[in-house]
């Protein structure tokens, strides 16, 4: 089997891919045509697959969401898992494969996640292992459903993708172009390949990170891992707290910040003209001198075709937009360019 390869590329000019580059990289952006999308390998997220009859009853015990709505017919939904502390040791997507659940999250830190996630297993009737048979694949473009679609119809009934639409943060209030995460059984993917490569780039995990940048969904790292809590990464805005189910690990933290609390960071969007950037987990300051704290970046991508790039990052509840901010002694400014609305605080 040919194994994928983001340096192969489509029969078509390297001019092209440079022009759809720069629509996937436009502010304010630009309308990607069918024949400018991007396939993209994610190689820095892995599976964890979770079996057995008490499966549900595992999850639900530990991670911040109800899988419940799983067996209804949703398709996956996000989620974290978090310390006592309520600090989120992972942010995972959750998947419901016939009677399994699928856990998909940062390939890094998907050793300590496994590991923490079998002290609890006890006597339950749950097997968890990894799962590298299932591939993480995205798709960008402003016609995202019919090509899922129109893959699928390539496909042997029995060898169904599984895909779920990332149409960004709050219904697309963060505007985006549109995408998907894909998985795929390896098995199919040279065949999905040659079915892509008729219209679409191969990209790299640079444009991937842009498009979770841009639809507002975070990521936890090794960098960042036990560092925020689930509201200051916008989860209970997206659907990944549940405050009505039974506890989990750093419940009780959670819920009291929702309750008797303040929540005082948000996640919000920002732009920087120049390089370098920051990487995750870099601290944010309010001013040059780094005396005033702001926050931390979630995430960070830089651009292919111009200097600078985009972030998500922690910033105060009460900071406006277009308000400035440093990090690492560096004189260039970052620009806030999205946050919550007032109502989401």
């Amino acid at each position: 089997m040919t194994e994928y390869s983001p340096n192969m590329k489509p029969n078509r000019g390297s001019d092209e891919l440079i022009e759809a580059l720069r629509v996937l990289e436009s502010n304010p952006l630009k309308k990607l045509e069918l024949n400018q999308g991007f396939f993209i390998p994610i190689d820095n997220l892995s599976v964890l697959r979770i079996s057995g009859p008490d499966a549900k009853e595992f999850l639900n015990a530990q991670m911040t969401t109800d899988v419940g709505p799983l067996e209804e017919g949703k398709k996956s939904v996000i989620s974290g898992y978090c310390n006592p502390k309520g600090r989120l040791i992972a942010v995972i997507l959750i998947i419901r494969l016939q009677n399994d659940y699928i856990l998909v999250t940062d390939s890094k830190i998907l050793s300590n996640l496994e590991k923490k996630l079998k002290i609890y297993i006890l006597r339950l009737k749950v097997t968890l292992n990894r799962d590298n048979s299932l591939i993480p694949f995205g798709l960008i473009s402003s016609q995202v459903s019919g090509l899922i679609e129109k893959i699928e119809k390539h496909l042997d009934p029995n060898d169904s993708i599984f895909s779920t639409i990332m149409s960004g943060f709050q219904q697309a209030r963060w505007q985006n172009h549109g995408g998907a995460l894909i998985i795929i059984n390896r098995s199919n993917l040279a065949s999905i390949c040659a079915i892509v490569d008729e219209f679409m780039f191969r990209g790299t995990i640079k444009q991937w990170n842009l498009f979770e940048i841009r639809s507002g969904t975070p990521r936890v790292t090794t960098e960042t891992s036990e560092m925020f809590i689930p509201q200051s990464l916008n989860l209970d805005l997206l659907g990944g707290v549940n405050f009505q189910k039974g506890c989990y690990p750093g419940q009780e933290i959670v819920a009291r910040v929702r309750y008797l609390g303040k929540i005082k960071q948000r996640m919000g969007r920002a732009f920087i003209s120049k390089n370098p950037i920051p990487a995750p987990g870099e601290l944010l300051f309010l001013d040059q001198s780094g005396k005033k704290r702001a926050g931390a970046v979630v995430n960070s991508a830089s651009f292919s075709t111009k200097p600078g790039g985009e972030l998500l990052l922690t910033v105060p509840t009460e900071i406006k937009l277009n308000s400035k901010l440093y990090w690492n002694g560096s004189k260039n400014a970052i620009e806030l360019t999205h946050t919550p609305t007032p109502n989401d605080n």
